[in-house]
């Protein structure tokens, strides 16, 4: 899965740029994929989480996520901190 999402992101980023990258797939095409796919599931189960924290915003106080205290990290995936 990880792989064809990483082709079809290189065919779409190609499209965008009208350059196509030729070769195997890098590592940074795949951890991109990889990310893609995170951030659909992290939106489909947490989506009101995840919009409270874009805004910086307190999460609600029955939210499972609030014990991890949860934040975005650089590439707008949810993770947790440690106290």
């Amino acid at each position: 899965m990880l792989r064809v999402t990483a082709w079809v992101l290189r065919f779409i980023n190609a499209l965008k740029k009208k350059n196509y990258e030729k070769g195997p797939l890098t590592s940074d095409e795949l951890n991109n994929a990889e990310l893609f796919w995170v951030k659909i599931v992290q939106n489909d189960s947490y989506s009101n989480e995840i919009t409270c924290l874009e805004k910086n915003k307190p999460l609600d106080r029955d939210s499972k996520l609030l014990c991890l205290n949860p934040f975005l990290d650089i590439n707008g995936v949810c993770e947790s901190q440690e106290d």
